[in-house]
């Protein structure tokens, strides 16, 4: 593996200076200024749409930047597609691999290059010795662990001699050992001259594993600096918002809204099914409930099962009183009770489907968008109320408005926006929100892929929650 030619040359390996980015009338990025030296590790931190998923696919060739610009070495490049960032030396190593799973190590990392098999296992097994990882390359990829994964795909970026490596949240399916592993991982590159830009929501990691930090808040960098000069709570600071001082405030009018004297809105009663069981918990009215667990705790499976998608094996789940136990996903939507799966992108949205259609696909059941034909205007006043009151921050559907070929009217007809990272937790907030128009739901559930950090998270997701309070609904996020 080749060390870095400009390791301790003073010049930056990547400078980003200016970047704008927006969508349509949603300003993204608001001129962000970055530097990566080589042997470096830059921590960038920051909440749910802050922006950091667009700076990295800008800097990937992925998206093209409104302004700005990048260089290399000291050397400005326009890197418009992802080949050219890969020519110049940029490998990103996303949150969940994407490997073959029936290849083998050896060809999952040597796909795509014109060199001959015996070239590229020598200098694969020469780079292997160099940094002294020892991984069976005739293994399959479906056998690998997820950390397995992670250095396959890191391998993919050192053998196509990547001077930078940028790392997106490697660390949110690893246990503890496998997250140890890593962090060497990591050393030992650095120590080769390559800089790497380590994305995390972890504070902990920052002064575990970082030699500087970047902190990313609403489209622009809000503290960058050697890490050595900032304490948790300088970099908890510049997470919040600028009106965070208001939290001890408002944590208070949310506790007080609480109703422990009610009947509990949601109860679970020895509640078990598979990868879980003789769980016990009560919702009350205006509450948020949170469950915490690692991977594999089985908290997704518990909220499929309540959500009539799984089988229940014992126990009882009781919505305002009335016992919902292994009724189907419709019933339990008619009871009252609605669910955001896990995988965002997966399960979480029609993506085919428009904004509006997104919004309001709860209510098709209930008459309020037509018996027979949906009522389109009814479809978008609904996204639009919500859009304004629940969780303003995000863009309005007009900007996503196309004339419709057979009226020439603006009709909500098109698809899904491109939403980035925490901008699709943000649109799940407000599709949640959608969701209550067209029936009187009490009780909701939110599985989230990862834990927030703490006041950041606070400060950022919950408020289309607090919105909800006078309604009575009682969100359990887990």
């Amino acid at each position: 593996m080749e060390a870095n030619q400009n390791a301790g040359s003073g010049v930056p390996l990547l400078s980003v200076r200016g970047i704008y980015k927006s969508f349509g009338l949603n300003a993204v990025l608001k001129g962000i200024d970055l530097d990566v030296m080589p042997g470096e590790v830059l921590a960038l931190i920051g909440g749910n749409g802050a922006g950091k998923s667009t700076l990295m696919k800008i800097i990937m060739g992925i998206y093209s930047h409104d302004s700005g610009r990048l260089a290399m070495n000291g050397e400005a490049v326009a890197l418009n597609r992802p080949s050219d960032a890969l020519a110049r030396g940029i490998y990103m190593v996303p949150q969940e691999p994407l490997l073959f799973p029936n290849m083998n190590v050896e060809e999952n990392i040597t796909i795509g290059f014109d060199r001959g098999k015996a070239e590229l296992h020598k200098e694969l097994a020469d780079t292997m010795a160099d940094i002294g990882w020892n991984l069976d390359l005739g293994r399959k990829a479906s056998s690998l662990s997820i950390a397995e994964q992670q250095l396959v795909e890191i391998l993919r970026g050192i053998l196509r001699h990547a001077r930078l490596l940028i790392l997106d949240e490697p660390t949110s399916a690893l246990t503890f050992d496998e997250v140890k592993s890593l962090f060497k991982v990591v050393r030992d590159l650095r120590e080769k001259g390559i800089g790497i830009i380590y994305i995390t929501h972890r504070l902990a990691e920052v002064f575990d594993i970082a030699t500087h930090v970047a902190i990313m808040r609403d489209g622009a960098i809000t503290i960058q600096g050697p890490v050595a000069g900032f304490t948790r709570e300088d970099l908890v600071k510049g997470l919040l918002p600028p009106d965070a001082e208001g939290g001890v405030q408002a944590r208070a009018a949310v506790e007080s809204s609480v109703d422990y004297g009610a009947d509990p809105v949601l109860e679970l009663e020895s509640f078990s099914g598979y990868g879980f069981s003789d769980v016990s918990l009560k919702v009350w009215p205006g509450e948020i409930l949170g469950v915490a667990g690692v991977v594999g705790a089985g908290r997704t499976e518990m909220a499929t099962t309540i959500f009539g998608m799984d089988k229940v094996l014992g126990g009882r789940v009781l919505l305002n009183g009335k016992d919902i136990t292994g009724k189907r996903t419709r019933q339990v939507i008619a009871a009252g009770l609605n669910y955001v799966p896990e995988d965002r992108h997966l399960n979480g949205l029609f993506k085919i489907c428009d904004v509006a259609a997104n919004t309001t696909s709860a209510s098709l059941f209930g008459g309020a968008l037509g018996k027979v034909l949906i009522n389109r205007r009814a479809e978008y006043d609904i996204t639009e109320k919500y859009r304004a009151e629940v969780y303003p921050i995000l863009p309005g559907l007009h900007q996503h408005l196309r004339p419709c070929p057979l009226s020439g009217k603006d009709l909500p007809a098109c698809p899904l926006p491109p939403l980035n990272g925490g901008n699709f937790h943000r649109y799940q907030a407000r599709l949640f929100a959608g969701a209550c128009d067209g029936a009187s739901f009490k009780a909701k559930g939110r599985v989230c892929p990862q834990i927030y950090l703490g006041g950041a998270g606070a400060a950022d997701n919950p408020r289309p929650f607090r919105r909800l309070y006078p309604a009575g609904l009682s969100p359990l996020l887990l």
